[in-house]
Parts: structure tokens; sequence; C-alpha cells
């Protein structure tokens, strides 16, 4: 159980702190929230039902600096992954983003980065999919690496392309 101040990453929120554990009466049962704050956007307060295993699931701590450099470090070692099945692949975006897998995102973007510049070899592009969910796995990965290193954007893309080229 998380407690209020506490900081987490939820899904495509990012990085949120615990502003508070609410009590709410619904349908004559309190039940209990945390609200969450996401760091880098102030206009927005996520309920999630404490009780709510499948959505508390997707609450996690930040990764530390050595767990993100450990796994930026590893990336030249692994394999791109492209499934050439879109709907496929549209799920394995989508999963990876609401579980905020920091590895899974590392790889994905990673694999989004070869393709895009295999498509800009062929004069082509990324089909408009594959770019929506690459700006969404951006994000998180930028999000979470922010919070926990203390970089800004352009600090974050140099690090990341110095990983994957």
């Amino acid at each position: 159980m998380y407690s209020v101040n506490d900081i987490v990453t939820y899904g495509l929120h990012g990085v949120c702190k615990i502003s508070e554990i609410a009590s709410r009466n619904i349908d004559g049962k309190a039940v209990d929230y945390y609200i969450l704050k996401p760091i880098y956007d102030d206009s927005s307060t996520i309920a999630i039902p404490v009780e709510n295993e499948a959505l508390t699931h997707k609450m996690r701590l930040p990764l530390t600096k050595e767990e993100i450099y450990a796994l930026i470090n590893a990336l030249p070692e692994r394999n791109d992954i492209w499934i050439e099945n879109e709907s496929a692949r549209v799920k394995a975006y989508k999963e990876a983003l609401a579980m905020a897998d920091m590895q899974e995102l590392l790889l994905l973007f990673k694999s989004l980065v070869h393709r895009k510049k295999e498509q800009e070899h062929h004069k082509k592009r990324l089909h408009n999919v594959d770019e929506r969910f690459f700006k969404n796995i951006e994000s998180a990965l930028y999000n979470e690496i922010s919070y926990v290193l203390e970089l800004n954007e352009f600090e974050i893309d140099t690090l990341l392309q110095n990983a994957i080229r």
C-alpha cells in the first residue's frame, strides 16, 4: 500500500505524487482512492480505487538512477523487435504503456527509431499508428527519466540516441 506524498509512476500519466487518500461514498459504500497528481501536469488529477488491483497494479515506484542507466546501457545488446501484424503491434504498444514498463518501452523506442530511419531511407514515413505510439512512448520515457535523472529533454535525447545507434 502506498502513502500520501509517495511518488509513483502510473501508465501514460507518468510520474505522479499521491496527494491524498480520499474516501468517497459510492452507492452507500465508502471507497478509498489514491488521488494522484502528475508531476509535470498541474491541471490533472487521477483517482485510483485502493482496492482495484487491476488499476493499482499499474502503479509502481519510479526506477532508481542505477536501474535506468542499467536499462539504457543494455540497449545496444538488445535486438529490435518489430511485429509485422499491426493489430498485434498496437497491442504490444498499449500493454507497455499501460504498465509503464521501462525496459519494454526502451526497446520499443529503439525499434521505432530504427524503423523510422529505415522508412526515411526509402523516402517513406512511419504509419500513423506507429508515429502516434512513438510519441506516447517517447513521452512516457522522457517523463520518468527526466524526473529520476534530473535531465532536460535535450540531454535525454542525446543519452538515448547514443545508446541506440
